[in-house]
């Protein structure tokens, strides 16, 4: 191999050869260094906490390599312990996704002059895996996650509230929906999650992008007192109703929560949401079967921009005609519409719609 710029040497003493996996002939020194021919994972299309085997696979034997070696800083995941079964040529660990959800790129890399083969030559070269996807479609809101890394216990797991736009101009970046400074993932009255953008999300969810959505108990002005003892136990996206007036517009369907507190008590909620939807106003149907918007001044809420935010501010009574089981037991329920209404026709029963009204 003296064309590879390999110098022939003594021949070998009796019994010895090529190393294993050089592909050296026998009494060649190899002075060449391992590269690696690529990085791929089993599963690209990853939801948060599911786990897939990453493989690497090396020209030759490595013996020094190790996590040291791999740049996950955009890999948004964590890594487990490396192993090879064929003596150094490809390695294996699980890659878990913690972060970076439906990111446009997510990637592994590693560079190889942390690694060496058997003859101590220094690895050359770098090599990154295929863009993987991280989605919570399925991971909504528990999807089989590990249901202890739900801090507040909201059912909104760890990884999806601590992923949760920030409000522009508030402390943190992300992990605060309400901007109070507060990761949102510690709070048992502040519940962050991601819906589909779509009415149907529930039924037929599609490839529709996902819009940002925060609910807030005992709320004044979309923040809570410390002390509060309200709980937030789910915040889940339904289906629009069936029969919906063309003229009401619910660009995320029915938002449906469920809160503890006091019993016969009356709560504020603030609901942050993305002002490009276009909505304007919170419903609920009353005990006449009419839409009425309770962010709104007759029934004393109220709609105001915060930051980059929507901010809805409403109250629902335990027991009270917008909670749905109507039992005055220490238990809200509330499927409301945040949707958009023509306000030339806002206070005015509908008259296009067989089955809806609104005021």
């Amino acid at each position: 191999m003296v064309g590879a710029g390999l110098t022939p040497g003594p021949a070998p003493a009796p019994g010895t050869g090529s190393a294993p996996g050089t592909g050296l002939a026998p009494g060649l020194a190899d002075t060449t260094g391992p590269t690696l021919s690529s990085i791929t994972l089993a599963n690209t299309s990853l939801t948060l906490d599911e786990a897939t085997i990453v493989t690497f696979t090396f020209s030759e034997a490595v013996d020094d390599f190790d996590a040291r070696d791999i740049d996950l800083s955009d890999a948004n995941g964590t890594l487990g312990q490396l192993s090879s079964t064929d003596g150094g040529i490809t390695w294996t660990a699980v890659f878990t996704p913690t972060a970076n959800v439906n990111a446009a790129s997510n990637v592994i890399r590693m560079e190889m002059t942390g690694v060496s083969d058997a003859a101590g030559n220094a690895g050359v070269g770098q090599a990154s895996s295929d863009n993987y996807t991280i989605d919570t479609r399925s991971a909504h809101p528990l999807g089989g996650l590990d249901k202890s890394k739900d801090t507040d216990r909201d059912n909104i797991v760890d990884v999806v509230e601590d992923d949760a736009p920030g409000i522009a101009g508030s402390l943190n970046a992300v992990g605060d929906g309400n901007g109070d400074g507060i990761a949102d993932s510690t709070q048992s009255a502040v519940t962050s999650t991601r819906f589909i953008l779509s009415p149907t999300a529930e039924s037929n969810p599609g490839n529709a992008p996902y819009t940002p959505v925060t609910l807030v108990a005992c709320s004044k002005g979309g923040k809570i007192d410390p002390d509060s003892s309200v709980r937030i136990t789910s915040l889940v996206q339904k289906d629009s109703p069936l029969n919906l007036s063309q003229e009401m517009q619910m660009p995320i369907g029915l938002t449906s929560f469920r809160v503890l507190l006091a019993r016969g008590h009356s709560e504020t909620f603030s609901l942050y949401v993305d002002p490009t939807l276009g909505i304007n106003g919170y419903w609920r149907k009353d005990g006449h079967g009419v839409w009425v918007n309770l962010a709104s001044d007759p029934y004393g809420g109220k709609m105001e921009l915060e930051g980059d935010r929507l901010r809805l501010d409403f109250s629902i009574a335990d027991g009270g005609e917008y909670d749905a089981d109507g039992k005055a037991d220490g238990v809200i329920t509330a499927p409301g519409g945040v949707a958009k209404m023509p306000l030339s026709i806002v206070g005015q029963g509908s008259d296009v719609g067989q089955f809806e009204s609104w005021f």
